[in-house]
This record gives structure tokens, sequence and C-alpha cells, in this order.
């Protein structure tokens, strides 16, 4: 911000030197760069984290990995992860893992395309598989597919929708593919 803010300055300084109609002194050069930094110094830095319930604790975090910067959230302020959204250099969503039922484990995905809601892998059923796909065109839900497992065989059920509300009931077909064969075919 700092950079900016004296970038700004520079900016300033060029454009006023280039006026023939007055001419600054040094002196007021220098009032014009002290009042900027003055600026500057009271914006403070980036908070990388943050304490939203008053408890002392953060539950709000950002970081960086050098490609992507991510926003952290503790929901429900017990010390754990419940929100993870990865952003690229333009700050633009690309994926995201919530802890919906807040056990813990961030069993839904988020993925994003064009700017919009592309399709959500979730685990049902707690055994780190996604065993739920929904996938979705600019953020309406198109079809939805669900993994059944038991003992005699396996089935996917599919619902599709049309603008966003289901058109018909559940079509289950039997299915020879496993769990993580389902979810690796939907990434």
């Amino acid at each position: 911000m700092k950079v900016l803010l004296n970038i700004l300055a520079c900016l300033v300084l060029l454009g006023l030197s280039g006026c023939d109609s007055y001419e600054y002194s040094r002196a007021e050069i220098e009032s014009i760069r002290n009042d900027l930094d003055e600026l500057s110094a009271g914006i403070g830095e980036v908070k990388n984290q943050e304490d939203r319930n008053g408890d002392g604790k953060p539950d709000f975090f950002i970081e960086h990995d050098g490609v992507y910067m991510y926003e952290l959230y503790d929901r429900d302020f017990d010390g754990e992860v419940d929100e993870s959204w990865k952003f690229d250099s333009d700050l633009n969503i690309v994926s995201g893992r919530v802890d919906e039922n807040l056990d813990g484990i961030l069993e839904t995905e988020y993925f994003y395309k064009d700017y919009s809601l592309d399709k959500i892998l979730s685990d049902t059923n707690g055994n780190k598989i996604s065993d739920v796909y929904t996938k979705l065109d600019r953020g309406v839900i198109v079809y939805s597919e669900k993994y059944y497992i038991n003992a005699k065989n396996s089935k996917i059920g599919k619902v599709e929708y049309s603008f966003g509300y289901p058109v018909g009931p559940e079509v289950l077909v039997d299915t020879t593919i496993s769990e993580a064969q389902f979810e690796s075919e939907r990434k």
C-alpha cells in the first residue's frame, strides 16, 4: 500500500511540475510528500488473520503459497478450519473446501470455472471419498449423482434438473466402478 501511495505522490508531483500557472517550491513538495507518508502510515499493513467474534483467538486467516491465495474460516470458533477458499493471482475464486456439518472434516469441494460454480463433490458417508457429485452450468444445477454401496452391488443414482429444479425421480443404475473411480472420473 505504501508503494502505491509513493507512486501516487510521484504522479502528483510530476503533474504539478508540468503546470505553467504555478510553480511549487521544494518546501511545498516536501510537505506534500510528508502528508502522503503520514497517510500511508495510518493505513497500516494488511492483516493476515482476524478475530471475528472477539474471543482473542483468530478465526479468519489469509495465506499465500506463491501462486494462490487462500481464505480460511473457523465458522464455529472451535479452532479448526471449516472453510478454505482458493483464489488465483487475479483474485478469481478457483475452488473451495467446506466442512458443511462442522464435524472437523472438509468433506465438500466446490470447483469454479469461468467465474461461476461448475461442480460440487461431497463425501456424505465419511470415508474420505466423494460419493455425491453435482454438475452446474453457470451456477445453476444441471444434474446430481450419488454413489450407493451395499453388500451385493453398487449403484449410481442420478437426478436431472431444469432451471435448478428436479424434473423427475432419481434413476438408479447398477455399476461396476468403485467409489474412488466415481470420484476420480468427476474431478
